[in-house]
C-alpha cells in the first residue's frame, strides 16, 4: 500500500476519520522503515507521479503478531465479555459469544 492507502485503511478499520493527520502517516512510515519494520519501493501510478509503496518486513510481521496476542486480543475479549454482561440486549443470537462453540 502507498501512504495514503495506509492512512485510509487505518481510518476505515478504526471507524474514525482524521485520527492521524495525513502528513503524519509518512513520518510514522519513515520511522518504521528506519526500525526495519517496513520496506518500501517506488512504482508508477496510474495517475500522477510515482508512489512509494510500503510492506511489512518479517520483523514488522513478528511485532504485529506479538502486539495482537499480548495486547489487542485480550482487550477485545474483555470488551466482548463486558458488553455481553452489561449490555445483553445489544447482542443478538447471530453473534458468536465468547466461550461458546458452533
Amino acid at each position: 500500500m502507498y501512504g495514503y492507502e495506509v492512512h485510509q485503511r487505518l481510518a476505515e478499520l478504526l471507524g474514525r476519520d482524521g485520527f492521524i493527520q495525513g502528513s503524519s502517516i509518512y513520518q510514522i512510515l519513515k520511522k518504521f522503515q528506519k526500525m526495519r519494520l517496513v520496506s518500501s519501493y517506488w512504482q508508477a501510478s496510474p495517475q500522477g507521479p510515482k508512489r512509494r509503496y510500503y510492506q511489512l518486513n518479517d520483523s514488522g510481521v513478528a511485532l504485529l503478531e506479538e502486539f495482537a496476542q499480548e495486547t489487542a486480543f485480550p482487550v477485545i475479549r474483555a470488551a466482548v465479555v463486558l458488553g455481553q454482561t452489561h449490555y445483553p440486549r445489544l447482542w443478538n443470537d447471530r453473534l458468536i459469544k465468547l466461550g461458546e462453540e458452533d
